[in-house]
């Protein structure tokens, strides 16, 4: 019996994770779930407590915010290099999970339940509150690093999470050479502002 449970959820958030990738997350319903993933629509009020469960639970076990280190401040690495680090590692993980690319892009959006997509936002400041408590330690007070880091995280964060194809600036950011391009430019963004010495 407990197999058949087991074997239920994982259908279901299958089919939450197959229609968010394919259709987006405003297309998980609860006929659409069933429906996709060949089960009684009860199911998801019986194990889930409804949709917004399934698909938080989702969220939480497959496309929360990476969950990558913090930043490191070894010998003779500058602050704006090791923030630049923090930051793409995010945004590479990100770019390389489509469920996750969809979620964090539902969540920017301001369309999602915001209890649903709680493991993303709670993800997302705490690691970034303790990478702007580390930074606050190593450059000038005169310097706003939380706006300056709200700034470039976003950009790189939704750019990572661009899965449509269009063009950004010109730039299709699914193509490797024109992501390059922007990792590139975030960090020449962050030395400039953190480490003015180098510049």
């Amino acid at each position: 019996m407990e197999r058949d449970r087991e074997a239920t959820q994982t259908k279901l958030m299958d089919a939450v994770e197959r229609i968010a990738i394919r259709d987006g997350f405003e297309s998980c319903g609860v006929n659409a779930i069933a429906h996709e993933a060949g089960v009684d629509k009860v199911l998801i009020y019986r194990y889930f407590g409804g949709v917004a469960g399934l698909v938080s639970a989702v969220i939480a076990q497959r496309a929360a915010w990476p969950n990558t280190p913090g930043v490191s401040f070894g010998d003779g690495v500058s602050p704006g290099s090791s923030f630049w680090t923090a930051l793409i590692t995010r945004a590479r993980d990100i770019r390389a999970r489509p469920l996750a690319q969809h979620a964090i892009a539902w969540e920017a959006s301001g369309h999602a339940d915001h209890e649903v997509a709680r493991p993303v936002t709670e993800g997302r400041e705490t690691q970034f509150a303790a990478l702007a408590s580390a930074l606050h330690q190593r450059v000038p007070a005169r310097l706003d690093v939380d706006a300056v880091g709200a700034l470039v995280a976003a950009g790189l964060t939704i750019l990572a999470a661009r899965t449509d194809g269009v063009p950004f600036f010109g730039l299709d950011v699914q193509k490797d050479a024109d992501w390059r391009r922007i990792e590139k430019a975030a960090g020449t963004i962050l030395r400039a502002l953190l480490d003015p010495s180098d510049v």
